[in-house]
Order: structure tokens, then C-alpha cells, then sequence
């Protein structure tokens, strides 16, 4: 009679932990189902995203004549200089580098803020700007004295200028200077025109950061051949 107790008792309590064994089995496929099926486009983009850097080439802006074909508004070449890490730490011959690009460009890279950024971005293989708006004198230097670091790297934009200045500044309007997008004026009255399309670099990069492979690109491109009317003729040219 004892015998068949303790037996009947084991039975039940093996019962009980096969439901709770089948019960974690099916929690868990759901939850294997929910991961793999429901979220499979939110994890593929989100994996994609971790090997995959995409960095996006605003468009050359057009420039703008009057009716007598002077120039109104205009782009002008902007030149940055950035230091890109390749994973390791600074070196010696890197500092040096550093204390000379800083001593042309009459800025601090060895202290401050900057030389954090600096470290982080070597440390990580990341880009960071060192100065902005290079002369075309000071880059000329930092080529001929800094010619062997592989680390510096330049990089061109363009900056929206207006020959006149000030000279019909209400008409002509400005851009958001973050978006580079019209504002007020013919700037903005004319946005999808001067706009353009932008281009694109993607590029497949290691867990770290570090560019190993251009996997795809698009070159920008300006919009050319409009005409917009702003005076009842079509002398006005993009």
C-alpha cells in the first residue's frame, strides 16, 4: 500500500515536470517564431546596419543670375580636414604629426576636447574634422610636411556664397545652413530646382568601425538645364 503511493506520487510529480518542461518547449518556440519571423525585417536591417556605414553626398547647389546673367548666388569649394583611425592607438610619430598640423593650423589638437576626440576616433577607427574651411595655403603645407601620415584626410563641400553680399539679400532669401535648404526668397521659392539629388557611399565596415570594402555608390548630381521665369522671360539660368 506504501509502495503504491510513493510510486503514484513520483508518477504525478514526473507528470508535472514533463507539462512544465512541454509548457518552456512551446514558450520558447513561440518566442523563436516571434524573433525569426515576425521581427525578421527589423533584425536583418538592424544586422545590416552593424556591417553596413552609408554616408550621404549633399548635391551641388545651382547658382543664380539675373536677367543680364550676373551671378547672384554661387557655391564655393570648402576644403575639412579630419584624422581617420585605423583601430590602434596613437603613436608617437602620430603626436608628432599632430604637433605639426596644429602648429599650421593654429589650433590645439593635443589637449582638450579635441585631443579626446582624436584618441577616441583612433581608438575606434572613426573620423573626426580637425578644422573646418582649410586655406588652400595651409593645405599646400600640411602635404609637403605631413606627406607620410595616412591618417589625415581631406574632404571637399561646398558653401552657398553670394558675390553681392548683402545686395538684394531679401529677394535672393538664405538656406538652413544644417540642411542646406531654402529658407525664404528664391532660394526657397526655387528649392526643388537648385536642390539637385543627393549620392551616396556605402561602405562594409568590421565591428570596430574600420572601412574594409565600398560596397555601393551614386554620385550626386545638380539639377542643369532649368530655366525658372522670375521676370516673364527665360534668361534666368541654373
Amino acid at each position: 500500500m506504501v509502495k503504491e503511493t510513493v510510486c503514484k506520487a513520483r508518477g504525478i510529480k514526473v507528470r508535472y515536470i514533463l507539462y512544465v518542461f512541454l509548457i518552456f518547449l512551446c514558450v520558447l518556440a513561440l518566442r523563436l517564431f516571434y524573433l525569426q519571423v515576425e521581427k525578421r525585417l527589423v533584425f536583418s536591417t538592424l544586422g545590416e546596419k552593424n556591417f553596413l556605414r552609408t554616408e550621404v553626398i549633399p548635391p551641388l547647389r545651382g547658382d543664380v543670375y539675373d536677367c543680364n546673367k550676373v551671378l547672384l548666388a554661387a557655391n564655393r569649394p570648402v576644403y575639412d580636414l579630419g584624422w581617420e583611425g585605423t583601430g590602434k592607438k596613437l603613436t608617437e610619430q602620430d603626436l608628432q604629426t599632430l604637433v605639426t598640423v596644429q602648429a599650421i593650423l593654429d589650433v590645439d589638437l593635443i589637449n582638450g576636447d579635441r585631443r579626446v576626440a582624436i584618441d577616441s576616433a583612433s581608438r575606434y577607427a572613426r573620423r573626426v574634422v580637425l578644422k573646418e574651411d582649410v586655406t588652400f595655403q595651409q593645405l599646400c603645407q600640411i602635404s609637403e610636411q605631413c606627406a607620410g601620415s595616412a591618417h589625415l584626410i581631406v574632404t571637399n563641400r561646398f558653401k552657398r556664397v553670394y558675390p553681392h553680399h548683402a545686395l538684394a539679400c531679401h529677394v535672393l532669401g538664405y538656406l538652413n545652413k544644417a540642411e542646406n535648404i531654402g529658407q525664404s526668397g528664391l532660394e526657397y521659392q526655387f528649392e526643388e530646382q537648385l536642390q539637385g539629388h543627393e549620392g551616396y557611399i556605402t561602405q562594409v565596415i568590421n565591428s570596430t568601425g574600420k572601412t574594409l570594402a565600398l560596397k555601393d555608390c551614386k554620385e550626386a548630381q545638380a539639377v542643369v538645364g532649368t530655366k525658372p521665369d522670375f521676370s516673364g522671360n527665360k534668361k534666368f539660368v541654373f
